[in-house]
């Protein structure tokens, strides 16, 4: 569960990409996405795979093996997996996959990081349940690229540096023009 205060309500959330390039707190650019080859050779390249709305989702992540593990802890319920984020740690022919296969379609979020596994799950599992005031616990899917673009603009300094932890930037589909396989690449400003 987020230790975050609950709840955290924006008064007026927008894209990060919407507007001048600096959006608060956030520096958002443009990229192409085969730029993110260049953090896949580094062994720095994370994607956040939601496999809600994707069926193929849990398929590749069979075939990433070792390079995959499913956010979720404990569970064989097929159901829940097979609507599931799933953590990868990605190589540069994944990136191709998602550009090929995946890329019209809101299926998660990349994020650049110099780290392993185990600290990258650890990090993201804290995120996936927030505490709604009145409510309880409820499921944060921040690892849609429409919820983070909307959800980022509106953390303070703090919970921004909570957030991001060991990541250096988050990237999201450019959603203005699909075609083009760009990317918003998202850091603190």
């Amino acid at each position: 569960m987020s230790r975050w205060p609950a709840p955290i309500k924006p008064k007026e959330p927008k894209p990060a990409h919407v507007g001048p390039e600096t959006k608060g707190l956030i520096l958002s650019r443009p990229l192409p996405l085969e730029t993110l080859g260049k953090f896949a050779q580094d062994g720095k390249l994370w994607a956040i795979l939601d496999a809600c709305d994707e069926p193929e989702i849990p398929g590749k992540v069979e075939e990433l093996g070792a390079r995959a593990k499913c956010l979720y802890r404990g569970t064989d319920d097929a159901d829940l997996l097979a609507v599931a984020p799933y953590l990868a740690h990605l190589q540069s022919d994944d990136v191709d996959w998602l550009g090929e296969v995946m890329w019209q379609r809101f299926w998660g979020i990349f994020a650049v990081a110099q780290s392993d596994l185990k600290t990258m799950r650890r990090h993201f599992r804290k995120f996936l349940t927030v505490e709604l005031e009145g409510e309880g616990p409820v499921y944060f899917r921040y690892y849609d690229p429409r919820v983070l673009e909307t959800f980022l603009p509106t953390c303070d300094n703090a919970q921004l540096k909570d957030f991001y932890g060991p990541i250096d930037a988050f990237a999201v589909p450019a959603q203005k023009n699909p075609d083009t396989k760009e990317v918003q690449l998202l850091t603190v400003a």
